[in-house]
Order: structure tokens, then C-alpha cells, then sequence
């Protein structure tokens, strides 16, 4: 009777483990429909979180454009005031420095009308192209604003 009994446990412990191990199994399998379906479902999901990364990357772009160029107009705008009062300051200079001091003061207006064409006129080609586009317009305003400087203090030579 007790070999019976161990017997029995036996036969059904294991048969506990083989239901249990079954049990855990999948038994679904997918047809190849389903698969299909399934991964039609999955790229739909990836092309709609790409779309919506496409509109985020792209307002984050003109945003960060927008700021730009009202920094720049600003910083124009202000050399436009600097350059009229530079051409006040030179109707009471000798006729030789005048024309010298207006000549500079035509290239340096000329220069910063340049600039407001460029930022105004900027078309998206890429963010490496704007990149370049921003360190290229930054350093040409920045060169200006130099020549500005220069010229005030030979202004007040």
C-alpha cells in the first residue's frame, strides 16, 4: 500500500507539472493573416509617432526661427538708428573727412540692408543648412557691428 500510494503521488505530481507546464504555453498560434495584420498595425503606429515627431521637429523650427529673426531685426533695426545719427554727426565736418565719413557710412548702410534681405529672405533647407545659415548671418552682423563701432569712434577723433 505505501509503495501504491508513492506510486500514485508520484504520477500525480507529474501529472500536475506537465498540466501546468502545458498551461503556461501559448496554444494561440497567429494564421499569417493575423500576422500581417498585426504588423500592418505596428507600422501604422511607427508612420503616425514619425508624423507626429515630423509636425513636433517643425514647429520647434519655427519657433526657434521666429525668435531669431526678431533678434535680428532688432539688432538691424538699431544699426539703421546708429547709422542716421552717424549721418547727422557729419554735416559739420570739412568737405575732404565728409566724404571719406559718408562713403564708410554707405557701405556699412549697404551691409546692413544686405542682412535684413538675407533674414527675411531664408528659406528652410535642413538643419544643418540652418545651422551654417545662423553662424554665417551671426558673424556678418557681428562684423558690422564692429565697422559701426569703428567708425563712431573715428567719429569722435
Amino acid at each position: 500500500m505505501i509503495r501504491y500510494n508513492s506510486i500514485r503521488n508520484y504520477l500525480l505530481g507529474l501529472l500536475t507539472f506537465t498540466f501546468v507546464l502545458f498551461s503556461s504555453c501559448s496554444t494561440t498560434t497567429d494564421t499569417p493573416e493575423q500576422a500581417k495584420t498585426e504588423k500592418m498595425d505596428e507600422a501604422t503606429e511607427d508612420l503616425t509617432e514619425a508624423k507626429e515627431d515630423l509636425a513636433k521637429a517643425e514647429k520647434e523650427y519655427q519657433e526657434k526661427y521666429a525668435e531669431f529673426k526678431i533678434n535680428s531685426e532688432s539688432k538691424l533695426s538699431e544699426n539703421e538708428k546708429t547709422i542716421a545719427e552717424l549721418k547727422v554727426d557729419i554735416k559739420n565736418r570739412r568737405k575732404n573727412v565728409k566724404d571719406d565719413f559718408n562713403k564708410r557710412i554707405e557701405e556699412i548702410e549697404q551691409k546692413n540692408r544686405e542682412l535684413k534681405v538675407k533674414v527675411n529672405e531664408y528659406k528652410e533647407e535642413g538643419s544643418d543648412n540652418w545651422e551654417a545659415f545662423k553662424v554665417d548671418f551671426n558673424r556678418d552682423l557681428d562684423t558690422l557691428g564692429k565697422d559701426i563701432k569703428d567708425l563712431m569712434k573715428n567719429d569722435k577723433k
